[in-house]
């Protein structure tokens, strides 16, 4: 089931201009944060 193009835009207005804005970050890039984080931390806490 895809998106319409509506839901697939971002839109935003200052001052009464309309700006394109980048698209959210969707499900996959939240999993990968996660594991770039979990990763970072179990690598410090052996230095402290």
């Amino acid at each position: 089931m895809g998106l319409v193009e509506s839901e697939r835009t971002r839109n935003e207005k200052i001052d009464g201009v309309i700006y394109d804005m980048s698209p959210k970050p969707n499900f996959r890039h939240g999993i990968i944060n996660s594991n770039i984080h979990r990763i970072i931390t179990m690598q410090s806490k052996k230095y402290v």
